[in-house]
């Protein structure tokens, strides 16, 4: 074994994410963290936080170990050179820490011409999706920093975040990264406003978390009573999503139609269906709020049947958006190309998922014919959700 492997210290933030991977997965991110702290790379340092963060809403321990590699490469006097690294751990994982993941911030100075700055980098992440998500995972790091006081630059961090960030999160549909930047995003960006919303939902949330509570007691004994096992979740609409539905519609918090949610997650699509026609026979369908994402996947490849009922009239009026979907469906849409070895508790693959090749050189490609870097980026933060 390399002498840089030898110690096994405490992981601070890593030690939480870690503990839901699978052996191999753990595994190589904790070699990472000994050549990390071997480096001279402290437990708060920003690369750790990252790596922590890839692992909770990406799931990719790749990623998550060229964080850590990218730290202690980037030490003046560090003892891992590019040949330990290419050694130890392989020319791809090498090769993803020699990148930079911090340098790109649309407003920031530089030789050359701003849109040709832009396209060679989404041209770098169409070739490596990996580098979006080590981008994407400091981003997340940089915008907890601002709104902790750790920097000073928040707002310009939120803008940028929401113009570029998010929707290259929704590309790569990572639901619950995209979330958190989109939250961190709207408290920086306008702190009293997000904090009237949060004061306006608050009494509202008390009883809807009753009414999601009781309706999902309701729900689990419709499925068992029809030989279905499912795992039942509720969630409510974050307030960055309920803020820009009351901007789009004009509606009142408690007017949006799915600000309520259950998610029902079966083994098989056929059980989706079957789930669907149980839904649609106790409660009372809203009409034109069906979709089918698993006939009609979207473009980032999520999957889903959406449906809005009112379940329960005796109990609460309030319209319910049901989430029917498969094991592997929902594990896309929450950690996007990590869903296929996190689905069977596998290391994930050195090399980069085709489908995120795609959906990225798609961004490319719809870039190159944009008349302006300017509309491009107006058009892409309008269409992310």
């Amino acid at each position: 074994m390399h002498p840089l492997l030898e110690a096994e210290p405490a992981l601070d933030p890593l030690a939480a994410p870690l503990q839901s991977c699978g052996r191999p997965a753990a595994e190589l991110v904790r070699r990472a963290d000994r050549v990390a702290r071997a480096c001279g790379v402290a437990s708060g340092d920003v690369a750790r936080r990252a790596a922590a963060r890839i692992l909770e809403h990406a799931g990719d321990p790749v990623a998550a170990a060229a964080a850590l590699l990218g730290a202690a490469r980037s030490r003046p006097d560090a003892p891992a050179s590019r040949e330990a690294l290419r050694r130890e751990f392989g020319p791809v994982l090498a090769a993803l820490a020699e990148s930079d993941p911090a340098r790109f911030r649309l407003d920031s100075p530089g030789d050359g011409d701003r849109r040709a700055r832009f396209e060679e980098l989404l041209t770098a992440f169409a070739e490596r999706p990996r580098l979006a998500l080590l981008r994407l995972a400091f981003r997340l790091v940089e915008l907890e920093d601002a709104l902790y006081g750790r920097r000073g630059d928040g707002e310009a961090l939120a803008r940028e975040t929401l113009t570029l960030w998010v929707p290259i999160a929704d590309r790569l549909s990572l639901g619950g990264l995209r979330r958190r930047l989109e939250d961190l995003s709207f408290r920086l960006l306008d702190p009293p406003g997000y904090e009237a919303l949060r004061e306006k939902i608050a009494p509202i949330q008390e009883g809807d978390d009753r009414y999601l509570a009781a309706l999902r007691r309701h729900v689990q004994q419709l499925l068992e009573g029809n030989g279905i096992r499912a795992e039942i979740q509720t969630r409510t609409k974050s307030l960055h999503a309920i803020r820009r539905k009351m901007f789009r519609t004009g509606k009142k918090p408690e007017e949006i139609m799915d600000r309520l949610g259950v998610r029902i997650i079966v083994e098989t699509v056929p059980e989706c269906y079957q789930v669907l026609g149980l839904i649609h026979t106790a409660f009372t369908p809203v009409p034109g709020t069906f979709d089918d994402y698993i006939g009609r996947p979207k473009e980032n490849g999520y999957q889903s049947l959406h449906t809005v009922v009112i379940p329960v009239r005796e109990l609460s009026h309030k319209p319910v958006e049901f989430q029917i979907r498969t094991r592997r469906m929902h594990l896309v849409a929450e950690f996007g190309s990590a869903a296929h070895w996190l689905y069977k508790n596998e290391a994930a693959p050195a090399e980069e998922d085709p489908a995120a090749r795609r959906r990225l050189g798609s961004l490319l490609d719809e870039e190159r014919h944009a008349e302006s870097l300017e509309a491009f980026l107006e058009r892409l933060s309008h269409a992310s959700p």
